[in-house]
């Protein structure tokens, strides 16, 4: 993360120390929101006739988010009126 104008690791080796493995047969096929099934193949799935998508709002995205998630970060944003998203350099702005 961006803290004080220098990068801070927030990642911890940790202990495994009475974790369990999982000893799940599931190979992780996704997760489906808003149907019992689907024919979308995706990690995340929306279904739905009358509703979307609805993204964070930010307020002028670029100063207001100081360590974005890299590669992939969305919102939607207030001041330029764009959906806005992060590709782990940049922000790219879609109107």
């Amino acid at each position: 993360m961006r803290e004080n104008d220098l990068w801070v690791s927030l990642s911890d080796p940790g202990s495994l120390t009475g974790t369990m493995p999982n000893a799940s047969a599931e190979t992780g096929g996704g997760v489906i929101i808003g149907a019992a099934s689907s024919q979308a193949q995706g990690v995340l799935v929306l279904e739905s006739t009358s509703k979307a998508l609805v993204l964070p709002k930010v307020n002028n995205t670029v100063t207001s988010m100081k360590s974005p998630a890299s590669g992939g970060t969305m919102c939607y944003d207030t001041v330029s009126k764009t959906i806005a998203v992060f590709d782990g350099s940049k922000w790219n702005f879609w109107k």
